[in-house]
């Protein structure tokens, strides 16, 4: 398999007006690493390991077409068949993959990209309120939450509620999946072990969408420590699977000077952009379909991420 790691610019923020990002923001060419010759991939024995130690893998053995859930993967654009089956299936594979005491399906959007720009014109980049919409891609460079984001105080709450699972664990993952061949606009990751979350990360209010996210200053980008990934030519009966949000409550009440990901030796979530791939003339545009689900683990599971310290993982 020939290497097709490349180079691309991606849009940081900008350290003199960081929340006003993305109209404002910082260009830097990076090195794009190829996944699959970068062992970025995994099936479900691996992807606890994966996800803890880098953030994210692209998954292999979740397939939708071979397995029969759907008979191509431009069957996904429908909402109802997503909502009918697809959740379900990944529900089922989360649990199994992880071990977690339970799995919530959140949500799902479609996406589509233009051809010269990530954005088609009369889309946006914001989750859309109503079924069947469909939003644009998303060519700059964030974390989908922050300690503030809605979301992450709805599942603490969630787990606080549940006599099971007070003191307990969630992580909040997305599934990328594209709905045909990737030829324009790929999804790229970038390894958390190679991201200074305090020095790096700050949090930005969307209102638009009622969340607060993680945005990133462009230094370490700069000088190449920032390690991004993507995967050429990705199918529908692949997916990538990143970090959104990993906490375990019990810690994060115990220690209020660390976090409780650094304690635990975990990342706690995965910068990731769509950036532009040169591509023949006739390539067709990108459609990807994000799944969001919350992994729940009860107190006395320790659940992913035990054994060596995060540092020790990074020098691995």
């Amino acid at each position: 398999m020939a290497d097709q790691s490349t180079r691309a610019i991606f849009n940081y923020g900008d350290r003199d007006a960081p929340q006003e990002f993305p109209a404002r923001h910082t260009k830097v060419q990076v090195p794009v690493l190829d996944g699959r010759c970068s062992g970025k991939t995994c099936d479900a024995g691996g992807l606890a390991e994966q996800l803890d130690s880098a953030g994210f893998s692209l998954v292999t053995d979740a397939p939708v077409v071979s397995s029969g859930l759907v008979q191509k993967g431009e069957d996904l654009q429908d909402s109802d068949v997503v909502d009918a089956s697809y959740m379900d299936f990944h529900c089922e594979y989360f649990q199994r993959a992880l071990g977690c005491h339970k799995v919530v399906a959140i949500g799902h959007v479609h996406r589509k990209s233009g051809t010269e720009t990530a954005l088609p014109t009369g889309l946006t980049q914001f989750v859309p309120r109503e079924k069947g919409c469909i939003t644009g891609a998303i060519a700059n460079v964030h974390a989908d939450y922050s300690e503030e984001a809605t979301l992450v105080q709805k599942f603490r709450q969630v787990i606080e509620d549940d006599d099971e699972t007070r003191g307990g664990r969630f992580t909040l993952v997305n599934c990328w999946r594209p709905l045909t061949t990737v030829h324009r606009w790929p999804l790229a990751v970038c390894d958390a072990t190679s991201v200074n979350d305090e020095e790096d990360l700050y949090a930005r209010a969307t209102p638009e969408n009622n969340n607060t996210v993680a945005n990133a200053f462009p230094e370490r980008a700069v000088d190449g420590t920032h390690k991004w990934y993507f995967w050429p030519a990705q199918t529908p009966e692949e997916m990538i699977v990143f970090k959104q949000w990993d906490e375990d409550s019990s810690l994060r009440q115990e220690s209020t000077s660390v976090d409780d990901c650094k304690l635990r030796g975990v990342a706690r979530q995965t910068l990731h952009s769509a950036f532009d791939l040169p591509a023949p003339p006739d390539a067709p545009v990108r459609w990807s379909l994000e799944a969001r689900f919350a992994c729940i683990w009860k107190p006395e599971t320790n659940g992913i991420g035990d054994g060596l310290p995060f540092e020790e993982q990074s020098a691995m």
